[in-house]
Parts: C-alpha cells; sequence; structure tokens
C-alpha cells in the first residue's frame, strides 16, 4: 500500500527492498534520471512513461485507452521502476491525494 514517508533513512531502508517503484516529479526534476539510477541499483527493470505508455512515433499522443492497458499491464508485473505519470494515469479517487 503506497504512503508517504518523510524521513530519509525510512525510505531507504524501504526503497532497499522495494520491487515496484514509481517516480513522480515535474517536468525537468530529474525523474527519469533517478529512476535510471535506481533501476541499477536496485535491479528493477525501468520503464520511462512517456517513452512506453504516452507516445507514439513522431511525438504523437497515444490514445488514452490504449495508453491505459499499456501502464495496467505493465503495472501488473512484479517487479518495476517507473517515472513519470499525469492526473489523466491514476485512478480518479487518487487524483491530488499524497499517501
Amino acid at each position: 500500500m503506497p504512503r508517504y514517508i518523510n524521513n530519509w533513512d525510512e525510505a531507504a531502508s524501504h526503497l532497499g527492498a522495494a520491487e515496484r517503484v514509481l517516480v513522480i516529479g515535474c517536468s525537468g526534476s530529474g525523474k527519469s534520471t533517478l529512476s535510471r539510477n535506481l533501476s541499477e541499483r536496485l535491479g528493477l527493470p525501468h520503464l520511462a512513461m512517456d517513452r512506453e505508455f504516452f507516445w507514439l512515433p513522431g511525438w504523437r499522443l497515444r490514445p488514452r485507452h490504449e495508453m491505459l492497458a499499456l501502464i495496467s499491464k505493465a503495472a501488473a508485473g512484479e517487479k518495476w521502476i517507473m517515472d513519470g505519470t499525469g492526473p489523466k494515469t491514476l485512478p480518479s479517487g487518487c487524483r491530488g491525494r499524497i499517501w
């Protein structure tokens, strides 16, 4: 169950055992860089939402129903680290909520 952790030591101890990690942040904040580094250190497959789910070749936005199906399939995987998200990728009850 996701939750908010405000203590770096506690966060680090949880991260070392994590099998699913979602890195969220503003555009240009370093989500992809952090995710790639964590992927290497933790041995988790890295999925960049922009590259894997949101965009088609030529920077055409993928239709929402296709995007959500791809995200759902990937999220069902046993181990991953994903970077990036947007309000339309989360269930309506999750938008604007911090765990």
